[in-house]
């Protein structure tokens, strides 16, 4: 059976930026970081990313 997973993009640290020059906030990097140790045991064979 397929799975499809979904993942909400993450809140920039400093708004006032353009999109590309825009940093990561450290609760978002390290909610990053949870979420890959939650899924790396998962065996996803796929990752579909916008820019």
């Amino acid at each position: 059976m397929t799975e499809v997973l979904v993942v909400r993009h993450a809140q920039a640290a400093r708004q006032e930026l353009a999109n590309a020059e825009r940093p990561l906030s450290e609760e978002v990097i390290k909610d990053a970081r949870e979420l890959a140790t939650k899924l790396a045991s998962r065996g996803i064979n796929f990752i579909y990313s916008s820019p």
